[in-house]
């Protein structure tokens, strides 16, 4: 990988002085006189652990550039509003979108008719991070293993009680069909209940009213640590340094599982290449700082490897081919 960083930040010394910067000696952008903010479109609300991983990218490629990189929030539609203003913007390189699963992966196949098309209007540029996802059940519910979760589950549906209820943070977020995920293997009936956001979902969970929850693993470490909340397994292919001893998915009857998700940045297609490519290198170069990847261990974050801009698309396209089976066999459709 360091071989490949080098190669990127050579592309960068190579393009020069796109969007009125230059660079430095050390291959590092320098400012320019009057050089104005790039814009960081989150599609997420100010607070939460998204927003943390996207002001702290924007700081860190701000320093790489030479110039400010403000983090911009436009909550709402599962981040199609944020998007929408990304590719309003002028194609300069001067605006970024945050663009993870969600708006690259599960909502062109979720929605009927989506504002944008992921594969002709966007250009994914980095991939930040991965989120780990962990199924918590309320500790009344007398399930301490997923195979314990499975039979109790199994015999509900088929009982007067009726399917037990799973929290999401809502219609569509990949906590959601993560669980759907789960179900469709273990061949249950489950009962969703969305919420707005994690923080409400959370709430009903801890309550008590809704029992069963897959949930990132910042917004619920917690109170798995303080004992609020049972952790039955991780949704990743391996154990998490920060739950070592909860077991995965797949390591409990259902092999290959694997329901994370990711965030990244990306652009407007219409951005000129030799941009885009100075733009991949600065972001390269922003990830690894060894602060931002402190930050991503402390919200239980994993950080991800650079890769080249072939490399990303064909990442989001085998991404979409993997959720898009979870996603039909759901019968999940959005407007």
């Amino acid at each position: 990988m360091p071989g490949t960083r080098r190669a990127m930040l050579a592309t960068a010394a190579a393009i020069g002085l796109d969007l009125g910067l230059g660079l430095g000696p050390h291959g590092r952008a320098g400012a320019q006189p009057g050089s104005a903010p790039l814009r960081l479109l989150v599609g997420y609300p100010a607070g939460g652990g998204t927003d943390l991983v996207a002001r702290a990218l924007a700081e860190r490629l701000g320093r790489v550039l030479g110039q400010p990189v403000v983090a911009d929030n436009r909550p709402g539609a599962n981040t199609i509003i944020a998007t929408q203003a990304a590719l309003a913007a002028p194609a300069d390189g001067a605006t970024l979108l945050q663009a993870g699963s969600a708006t690259l992966v599960v909502n062109p196949l979720l929605y009927r008719r989506l504002p944008y098309d992921a594969d002709r209007d966007l250009v994914t540029l980095a991939i930040s991070n991965g989120v780990p996802l962990v199924v918590v059940v309320n500790p009344s519910l007398p399930a301490a293993t997923l195979a314990e979760l499975t039979a109790l589950a199994r015999a509900r549906a088929a009982g007067p009680e009726g399917p037990v209820p799973f929290a999401s943070n809502g219609l569509g977020n990949p906590t959601h069909l993560a669980a759907e995920m789960y179900a469709a293997q273990a061949g249950l009936r489950l009962t969703h209940v969305p919420f707005q956001g994690s923080s409400r979902a959370l709430v009903s969970v801890l309550a008590g009213d809704t029992p069963l929850m897959v949930d990132t693993i910042g917004s619920a470490l917690p109170y798995i640590r303080d004992g609020r909340l049972r952790a039955l397994a991780v949704t990743t292919p391996q154990r998490l340094a920060v739950l070592p001893q909860v077991p995965t998915v797949a390591e409990q009857g259902f092999p290959g599982f694997d329901a994370s998700f990711w965030y990244g940045i990306a652009v407007s297609v219409r951005v000129p290449p030799a941009t885009r490519q100075r733009l991949h290198a600065a972001l390269a170069e922003a990830m690894a700082d060894a602060g931002f990847n402190t930050l991503l261990a402390n919200l239980g974050l994993a950080p991800e490897p650079p890769r080249s801009l072939a490399e990303l698309a064909s990442f989001v396209t085998a991404d979409r081919a993997r959720w898009a089976g979870v996603i039909r066999a759901s019968g999940i459709t959005l407007e």
